[in-house]
């Protein structure tokens, strides 16, 4: 008997969006696989975005646009809004996708994220997450780079998951396991942290974190882009202009622990097995301890952040550990 066909929930934060969105939007229509639903949640966009979304919701019904009033604003913020909406409405979809205003989707990436969901056969009822390789373009929408995995070697265990920021939330999809298995992040929070690599890490501990290599949308990045600032390629010069700026860079790693050590403290509400305790413990004291604890933890647990030039300025911070200080200061 063919597979019963699955529906899936594509979820978008939109704010002053108008220069992109209407592609990205396009492009989601244009899919091959089309038993999608799309919710776009805005944040108080002050351009055109509200409109351009309306035109959309008027001509296609599975399209739908909110107003994130939860009262903590920012992508992070509207990002986390929108998961507690959908995961609360008690519609329930098979897979759920992220995506972002400014991307463009390739016309077949649901339908091969499905596609290798399915090959892999794994239980519905294991939380599951997806994640996959993309080209890079500028805001003209040419490719400055063909693939970042090629570029900055993004897969990764999921250890090493804790230890650097390697899935983009734009390019994953899960199951409807993991979404309920997740432990809410409260809107009331100061302090949201990034959403992606919150589930990512869940995944990679409750249930299983699979890459995708194949190439399946359009990641822009551009002067005004949340994630402008992120530099992917990580090479000896690089590094010797943050070993200049070394406080600032142990307050970078510092951020990026403290959300690690926050997936850590949310896993412990839920009802782990006896490997999964001993799997965050262990990353929790890495952290926490630093020195000569993270250098035999990399060892040990085959740490691996894509590049060895990578791999080792993390560890050489680590084993520093003069990023301590301020994971008190970072709340």
């Amino acid at each position: 008997m063919p597979q019963e066909e699955k529906n899936c929930l594509i979820m978008m934060a939109s704010y002053n969006g108008e220069r992109f969105i209407k592609e990205q939007i396009e492009s989601i229509i244009a899919q091959t696989y089309q038993n999608w639903h799309l919710i776009i949640q805005d944040d108080g966009s002050t351009d055109h975005t509200v409109s351009i979304i309306e035109q959309f919701v008027k001509t296609d019904p599975r399209i739908r646009i909110f107003v994130n009033d939860s009262g903590k604003h920012g992508p992070y913020q509207n990002f986390n809004a929108l998961i507690n909406r959908c995961r609360n409405s008690g519609e329930k979809y098979d897979l759920y996708f992220f995506a972002d205003q400014d991307d463009c989707w390739d016309r077949d990436k649901i339908e091969k994220f499905i596609s290798f969901y399915d090959q892999c056969a794994v239980e519905p009822a294991k939380p599951v997450l997806v994640y996959g390789d993309m080209r890079i373009i500028d805001q003209s929408g040419i490719t400055t780079y063909e693939s970042l995995n090629a570029l900055d070697r993004i897969e990764r265990t999921p250890k090493s998951m804790f230890f650097d920021t390697s899935v983009w939330g734009c390019n994953m999809m899960f199951n409807r396991a993991l979404l309920m298995d997740i432990q809410p992040v409260s809107e009331k929070s100061e302090r949201i942290w990034g959403h992606d690599q919150y589930f990512a890490r869940w995944a990679g501990i409750r249930g299983e974190l699979l890459f995708f290599h194949d190439i399946c949308m359009s990641y822009r990045r551009y002067g005004e882009s949340v994630t402008a600032e992120h530099v992917f390629t990580v090479d000896k010069r690089r590094i010797l202009d943050r070993l200049n700026k070394l406080d600032e860079l142990a307050f970078d790693h510092a951020v990026m622990y403290k959300s690690a050590l926050f997936v850590i403290d949310q896993l412990k509400k839920a009802d782990l097995s006896k490997q999964e305790k001993q799997t965050i413990l262990g990353i929790q004291r890495c952290i926490e301890k630093g020195g000569l604890t993270a250098l035999w933890y990399f060892a040990v647990s085959g740490i691996n952040l894509g590049r060895r030039v990578r791999t080792a300025s993390h560890l050489f911070i680590l084993v520093l550990g003069i990023y301590k200080k301020h994971l008190k200061e970072i709340q």
